[in-house]
């Protein structure tokens, strides 16, 4: 569980041929779109505001060279949809897309624009990219998590309850990258002797009751991975858990700030600003299929004390050391 700041690059990307980039316009606005899958909130406003930060600082002037387009969904398919139509529409020279949703909904609409994502877990196997090394095609960015991360949480969660011995995955049936996550997890937590079950949610309706039922047999603990729908509803899921008794463990800071127990994750914006190098990249004259998917680079332990003592739980002096972040 030690924050880690290495770099994973998946495909070689710290072996980027170089490319002879256009210099930059000096007539014309370069219309820059961005796609959020869920709703303006402290988390994605400060995402987005790394992301224009990162973009300014690479030498564009918003209004002289760049106009900037964000929309923000609310976590369904429908709103994804209407708001990439709405983007397109606009003719932007690239588009910023996060979540899996967003991103699909833009990609089956058009396929000429260039796109940088932040988000998935498989483009190559969820047929958004070629391969890693060389996407091909219009479409590259960063992922938003990795199956690693899995162990990680289920490595804290021993930490912290040791007599844990149930898990389950609390997932979204219509997320694409929910096989992948459901194999991972149960692999990696009957490798450590834990009991693992698979939580299906689609609806608002179901939370409540899934949470209940999961809750009514032995004592276990519940983990959740990257998902928009998850994470717009984190209040309720946070709010349930808690009453019900049950440590809440995700890989996105958001669940432990709406009050989860524990979340390790990636550092989301570093991921927009590497994102604006490629955006930057792309408007110079770099062709996006050739610009490698990059891995996480960044991730932070957050601890939240207050639902720990709520739940009754003691966190080890240890843990609570190699915390990068503690919610009090």
């Amino acid at each position: 569980m030690r924050r880690r700041h290495f770099i994973v690059i998946l495909g070689g990307a710290l072996s980027l041929r170089p490319h002879p980039l256009q210099a930059q316009p000096t007539g014309g606005l370069r219309r820059i779109g961005a796609l959020f899958g869920v709703g303006k909130d402290a988390a994605t406003e400060a995402n987005f505001a790394a992301f224009r930060e990162a973009l300014l600082g690479s030498g564009w002037a918003e209004g002289r060279d760049i106009l900037i387009e964000g929309r923000w969904g609310d976590g369904t398919a429908e709103r994804a949809r209407a708001l990439a139509a709405e983007l397109i529409s606009l003719k932007p020279h690239v588009i910023l897309t996060s979540g899996i949703r967003a991103l699909n909904e833009e990609r089956q609409q058009e396929q000429s624009i260039p796109v940088v994502f932040v988000a998935t877990t498989d483009p190559v196997a969820q047929g958004f990219a070629q391969s890693f090394q060389r996407p091909a095609g219009q479409t590259t960015g960063f992922l938003l998590f990795e199956f690693s991360v899995l162990r990680k949480l289920l490595d804290g969660l021993r930490e912290i309850v040791p007599s844990a011995r149930r898990v389950g995955l609390f997932i979204n049936p219509e997320n694409r990258s929910t096989g992948l996550h459901a194999e991972a997890f149960e692999s990696a937590a009957r490798s450590m002797g834990l009991s693992p079950s698979v939580i299906s949610v689609r609806d608002p309706a179901q939370i409540e009751p899934a949470i209940a039922a999961f809750a009514a047999e032995a004592k276990g603990a519940l983990i959740l991975p990257p998902d928009v729908f998850m994470l717009v509803h984190r209040e309720l899921i946070a709010q349930v858990a808690g009453r019900h008794g049950v440590p809440l463990v995700a890989a996105q800071r958001e669940f432990t700030d709406a009050g989860g127990l524990m979340s390790y994750g990636v550092e989301e914006k570093a991921l927009f600003r590497q994102a604006a190098s490629y955006v930057d990249r792309i408007l110079r004259g770099m062709p996006p299929g050739e610009l490698p998917i990059q891995a996480p680079t960044t991730f932070s332990l957050v601890i939240n004390l207050n639902t720990a003592r709520a739940l009754g739980i003691a966190i080890p002096p240890l843990l609570l050391a190699r915390a990068d972040h503690v919610v009090e």
